[in-house]
């Protein structure tokens, strides 16, 4: 019989170890929230662990590559960054080891949305108002002269930016409406019979000033 692949996970990454067991290996994961000792992870490898999934928590150098020796063959890091990996201990221990580039795309766009609204509304500002107890009056406009929360230089200057998008945005919506137009009066005369042309022509001819 076939010896299981033993694997040593750092921390429960949630469904991912589902898929390991489906596919027959032998998982071990600690199951504390807080990083395991280092320890404890090379008296891991010492019993004879062939992978390792570890996190940035994780320091990852010659100690343990050492204590794997013979038997490790692969460190899978759930993160973008490896800086807890000693690449040079790794490449001379020969040991291959991975990370999740994409794993933080979408958070990262998440909060860069979240700060750039955040900014334009001015709601650190507004906490902190109110947190103080100095929000002193409502407004229904708070860009307003004499509102706390009234758009410095730089708002004021991003506000402008938005308005002169919003009326590119405008007059590109309205030169596809007359583009349409035009492309439905031509195909609308393609369709008139010789004679259905010649008399649009003459009736237009008639509507011009001075006839």
């Amino acid at each position: 019989m076939a010896k299981k692949f033993r694997v040593f996970a750092t921390s429960d990454i949630g469904e991912a170890l589902d898929v390991l067991r489906e596919r027959g290996y032998e998982l071990d994961v600690y199951p504390k929230p807080e990083a395991p000792p280092k320890a404890l992870i090379i008296e891991k490898l010492k019993c004879g662990i062939d992978g390792l999934i570890t996190t940035l928590r994780d320091q990852i150098d010659a100690e343990i590559f050492e204590a794997g020796k013979g038997h490790l063959k692969v460190v899978a890091q759930i993160a973008v960054g490896f800086d807890n990996i000693n690449r040079a201990d790794a490449n001379r221990y020969k040991i291959p080891f991975t990370h999740t580039p994409d794993v933080l795309t979408e958070a990262t766009a998440e909060f860069a949305f979240f700060m750039m609204g955040a900014l334009a509304r001015r709601m650190w500002t507004a906490e902190h108002l109110t947190r103080e107890n100095k929000w002193s009056y409502w407004h229904p406009y708070p860009g307003s002269q004499r509102s706390p929360l009234r758009p410095g230089h730089r708002q004021r200057k991003n506000m402008d930016q938005v308005r002169r998008f919003r009326r590119g945005l405008a007059r590109g919506r309205f030169r596809q409406r007359a583009c349409s137009l035009v492309a439905r009066r031509r195909k609308h005369d393609a369709d008139l019979s010789p004679v259905q042309r010649a008399y649009l022509a003459h009736d237009e001819a008639d509507d011009l000033p001075g006839k």
